[in-house]
């Protein structure tokens, strides 16, 4: 239990476990501040994405050039009390009652520290999984694609258990006690992260020993004992020490700033110069794609007779394909390399989609077969494009909730459906593709831990982070421009059109 390798699991683990709950809950409390509308929902949504795609290179730079241990202490502590504040906010809201100044003022209070506690997770996330894990595996490939592996695995079990775990506890008991108890969370989570990466730091040398690049050597140069001397001479010539010191550290300030708008210009540039770069630009494509669990086809799925229990354990079937997934990984890496697996990855996925495309083609089809709910033709509702504003648009959480109301308000009055075969294709294309796909995404993420320089981990891995934002919101307004019901076969055959066109970029990484 005291190895580097369980201890990082460990972290990761608490992690993986308090961000999954925070995502689900978060998206509650706004919505439970303004039952009426989406508009907190939709500005919350929007802040994520634009920082994540603007900061997430910088922060990634910052942890290029910033000591290890420090970036984790910073992360660590930024993320869980901001969460922490989040949660404090949303209290104050929900049970003092206060001015409707206030109350706007608490909002964006709540929607800025929710924003900045996603970035401070964001940068963790890079240092940890780009960085700390290669430096554990002390240059063993077989060791890095062991402790890839056992990470992902957190993370699928994660994703499915810690939202079903605060979910049950917020409905037998309150959101009250939901907030209460995500705050507790994160203070008891954050002591023992705090331990767990300090033993690990102790006990891997390596980790104290960081490439920096050369902004930054000069800028804690100015900080530290160069500058101190060069303001003992100075002090020595003119007797005005204090001066100078303001001065050179605003200087300084200054740079820091200026430099952190240069590195979102130099991070693509390095992002670009890698020897990997069409392996992450093919991974990024994979996420502009409606073939997954997500509220948007989750709601499509109801809306083809498929009941929330049935869909629930479709998703934990999902899960333990992706598990699955993560031990093939690790056989082919062994047998076969990284980049031939990497290859395989991606057929297997494709593979099983192909039940996806079927269902296209099926009865029951959208194709073929208007979705009939109750009496009410779907085609008949008001395209959500109308109903959004420019700010929704670029909301992946805003357009989820609104394509769930809008589902859930055609299908509470309906009939029994009868699941039909082409429904029943497409959860099994999509519940099959798990294991490719995650077989991929490790693929591609040791491709980028072997292959990027120490130095520029940190930066290249903050790009993919903003590449893959990017490509996940034009899925939503792909789901914007055919939001009804009844051309979602259409966005299906998009889907895989893009998943193709990813094998196809990643053939021209491996055969160049």
């Amino acid at each position: 239990l005291t190895s580097p390798t369980t201890l990082i699991c460990i972290g990761h683990f608490l992690s993986s476990w308090g961000d999954r709950m925070w995502v689900f809950v978060v998206g509650l409390f706004l919505v439970r501040l303004n039952i009426t509308s989406l508009l907190l929902t939709a500005i919350y949504g929007l802040t994520l994405a634009i920082t994540a795609i603007v900061f997430a290179p910088v922060f990634g730079d910052w942890v290029d050039s910033s000591d290890r241990l420090r970036v984790v202490k910073i992360t660590l502590a930024s993320q869980n009390f901001l969460v922490i504040a989040s949660a404090g906010v949303y209290l104050v809201l929900l049970e003092v009652k206060v001015s409707a100044t206030v109350t706007v003022v608490l909002q964006v209070v709540l929607i800025t520290t929710g924003t900045l506690a996603n970035l401070a997770s964001i940068t963790h996330k890079i240092a940890i999984t780009r960085d700390w894990i290669v430096v554990i595996s002390v240059g063993s490939k077989s060791a890095l694609a062991d402790l890839n592996a056992k990470m992902r695995r957190i993370d699928l079990v994660c994703a499915i258990v810690a939202p079903i775990a605060v979910g049950q506890l917020i409905d037998f008991s309150s959101m009250l006690v939901g907030a209460i108890f995500i705050g507790a969370w994160n203070v008891i989570s954050f002591i023992i992260e705090y331990y767990v990466f300090i033993k690990i730091y102790l006990k891997v040398p390596r980790l104290a020993i960081k490439l920096k690049s050369t902004d930054a050597e000069q800028c804690n140069t100015a900080d530290g004992t160069e500058s101190e001397q060069q303001g003992t001479k100075i002090e020595e010539e003119n007797g005005q020490p204090e001066e100078v010191e303001k001065v050179k550290s605003a200087g300084c300030t200054l740079e820091r700033i200026v430099s952190s708008f240069v590195s979102l210009k130099r991070g693509w540039y390095t992002f670009m110069q890698q020897d990997v770069t069409r392996a992450g630009v093919s991974l990024a494509i994979l996420y502009l794609t409606v073939l997954g669990f997500n509220v948007v086809t989750t709601g499509y799925i109801y809306a083809r007779g498929i009941s929330e229990g049935f869909v629930s354990l479709a998703r934990a079937a999902g899960a333990i394909f992706g598990v699955l997934g993560t031990y093939i990984f690790q056989v082919l890496r062994n047998r076969m390399g990284l980049v031939k697996t990497g290859l395989i990855s991606l057929l297997l996925q494709i593979s099983a989609l192909m039940f996806c495309v079927a269902s296209v083609f099926t009865p029951g089809s959208s194709l073929y077969q208007p979705t009939i709910i109750g009496k009410k033709k779907v085609t008949d509702a008001i395209p959500i494009g109308k109903i959004l504003t420019v700010v929704i648009i670029f909301s992946r959480y805003a357009i989820y909730m609104l394509i769930c109301h809008l589902f859930y308000f055609y299908s509470v009055n309906c009939d029994s459906l009868v699941p039909s075969i082409s429904i029943i294709l497409f959860m099994i294309g999509i519940v099959c593709s798990r294991t490719g796909l995650w077989m991929y995404d490790l693929s591609t993420t040791q491709l980028f831990q072997e292959h990027v320089s120490e130095a520029e981990r940190g930066i290249v891995g903050g790009v993919q982070d903003a590449l893959n934002n990017i490509l996940d919101l034009i899925q939503f307004v792909l789901v914007l421009i055919l939001p009804q019901i009844d051309t979602f076969w259409i966005l299906i055959l998009v889907s895989v059109t893009f998943i193709i066109l990813s094998l196809l970029v990643y053939i021209t990484f491996a055969f160049k």
